[in-house]
């Protein structure tokens, strides 16, 4: 099976942060079999970032993306899913739970804007967090799976290791 890695994020482009995450799935995605033909990092842009997901599902049978999935405005990775599946996002009560329930036991009020990390691309499949960032996996119509991680490299490592 083929895989395409996309990174997430203009810290990386703009030589911020190293992106460590791509290295360490290639390896990952090679110990269980998947052949990896592709890296591309896209900056926080939703235009650029459907263009890149576009391309890599029709080239690969599975994307797999880090980063891009939390709170912030500029985590538009859920977005981008969903717009190339042809879906909308469906707010799950469980991650709603779950989410409050992580925010209540470190002793913090939950800000409203991380209730956008419960939307995931209806019919998506939830990777269950580690931190409060879930990921996901959907499906591109006539094409490969798009699995989206978090970029926080320990959150995306438990996540890949249980669910890739």
């Amino acid at each position: 099976m083929r895989a395409e890695i996309v990174a997430v994020g203009s810290e990386l482009l703009l030589g911020d942060s190293v992106d460590t995450n791509s290295a360490w799935l290639s390896a990952r995605l090679a110990e269980i079999g998947l052949d990896v033909h592709r890296h591309v990092t896209v900056g926080d842009n939703h235009t650029r970032l459907v263009d890149a997901l576009t391309r890599a599902a029709g080239r690969a049978d599975a994307v797999i993306v880090s980063g891009g999935v939390g709170p912030t405005r500029d985590d538009v990775t859920r977005f981008a899913a969903a717009d190339v599946a042809g879906v909308g996002l469906a707010r799950r009560d469980d991650l709603v739970d779950h989410l409050r329930q992580r925010f209540a036991a470190s002793g913090r009020d939950m800000p409203d804007n991380n209730l956008v990390q419960a939307d995931i691309p209806a019919g998506g499949r939830v990777l269950w967090p580690v931190g409060t960032a879930a990921g996901f996996a959907v499906d591109v119509a006539g094409a490969g799976r798009v699995w989206c991680l978090p970029g926080v490299p320990w959150e995306l490592r438990a996540i890949a290791e249980r669910d890739l």
